[in-house]
């Protein structure tokens, strides 16, 4: 049944997200899992994983993905099973993965998947802000333009970042005078308005 009927409906379902509502600079992929109707029961998966990794052929944290949890630092190593030395090499401590420095503002929650989803969607909206600071800026009155601009801004902001309409108008509000700045250039603008958008949407709060 899922191979034959749910798998390619899943397929097209998967590529139309993907082609619809997400940017090939994200780094995101839409995909369906069933993995919850083909596994067996606690116990026959418990010692599968066990089975694997006192085997070798599979990591603590390959066996942490398949059960739908974040991976951990240090378990994506396999483990080598002491009659599988060879002669002469005597295993050594296990060295710890080095996890590279997320580029989320400091302060924000570990989740990654979280995290990741606000970067995209943060991207997505200072992409447009800028596109949008830009046009203004060309304007004859550019103050009067910006606040235009602005306040046809605070919709797209709450809808994407999926904040409150005040959130965002405060968001939105606090962003006029760094765009009317001339000594501001758009790209430092932003990246200030990516960081901004991600630490909002990550704790509710302005920085």
């Amino acid at each position: 049944f899922v191979q034959e009927c749910l798998g390619p409906m899943a397929e097209r379902w998967e590529a139309s997200i993907e082609a619809e509502l997400l940017f090939d600079d994200d780094g995101l992929e839409a995909e369906f899992l069933f993995s919850q109707l083909l596994r067996g029961d606690s116990a026959a998966r418990a010692q599968y994983y066990n089975a694997g990794i006192n085997g070798g052929w599979l990591t603590r944290n390959e066996a942490r993905l398949s059960e739908n949890l974040n991976p951990l630092p240090g378990l994506d190593r396999p483990l080598r099973p002491l009659n599988m030395a060879e002669e002469g090499d005597a295993p050594g401590p296990e060295t710890p993965t080095i996890t590279p420095p997320s580029h989320t503002p400091p302060g924000t929650p570990s989740n990654g998947r979280l995290n990741a989803l606000a970067v995209a969607a943060a991207k997505r909206v200072a992409r447009r802000e800028m596109e949008l600071i830009a046009k203004a800026r060309s304007s004859a009155d550019r103050d009067a333009a910006l606040l235009e601009v602005y306040g046809k801004h605070v919709g797209f902001v709450a809808s994407v970042m999926t904040l409150p309409h005040e959130v965002a108008t405060e968001y939105c509000a606090s962003q006029i005078d760094l765009a009317a700045n001339p000594d501001h250039e758009i790209a430092d603008l932003e990246i200030l308005a990516c960081e901004r958008l991600t630490h909002l949407a990550l704790t509710g709060q302005l920085t």
